[in-house]
């Protein structure tokens, strides 16, 4: 995929419905229906972090190719 280019949004009606997604809102979601202790605020920065830590280190690896 190149820079620009959009992904449509993963069905929610999906079985495997977060894993097809990069949006953290999903995946919070999710986790907070799981576990509804955690609030899904706090979720949503978990997830924004992991995504974005996971998306930095495949371009850090990229890079030094």
């Amino acid at each position: 995929m190149t820079s620009g280019e959009k992904t449509a949004n993963p069905s929610r009606d999906d079985p495997n419905w977060p894993l097809p997604s990069f949006d953290a809102r999903d995946w919070a979601e999710a986790f907070h229906k799981q576990f509804p202790a955690v609030p899904e605020d706090v979720a949503l920065s978990w997830f924004a972090n992991a995504l974005m830590r996971g998306y930095d280190e495949r371009t850090l690896r990229k890079a030094a190719e």
